[in-house]
């Protein structure tokens, strides 16, 4: 089985590297993130809410995540993944990122 890892500081490091129009992009990938989490077997909502959850856009997300079924194969458990980061990406051209950019 894999384990994926995700810290504060990845998401700080790719969002550095990202310019201001490229904030969906920046929502997008940190959904499939925690998605992944959620749907892979990584941390639990407790570990995910205690490294990340002070940021109250990624609280919001990682509540969203953790409030959806984990699925049981593979293949289901990557269209999970990809239907929630798209749901968010959809989520931030409608209305703008919820992440908060710090340059």
């Amino acid at each position: 089985m894999k384990t994926y890892f995700l810290s504060a500081a990845a998401i700080a490091v790719a969002a550095s590297s990202l310019s201001a129009q490229d904030d969906c992009m920046f929502d997008t990938i940190t959904a499939n993130t925690i998605a992944t989490h959620r749907q892979m077997g990584g941390w639990s909502i407790s570990e995910m809410m205690s490294k990340l959850g002070s940021e109250p856009g990624l609280r919001d997300m990682i509540l969203d995540a953790y409030s959806q079924p984990r699925m049981l194969t593979t293949e289901t458990r990557q269209y999970a993944v990809d239907e929630f980061s798209n749901t968010w990406t959809v989520k931030c051209y409608q209305s703008g990122s919820i992440l908060p950019r710090k340059d």
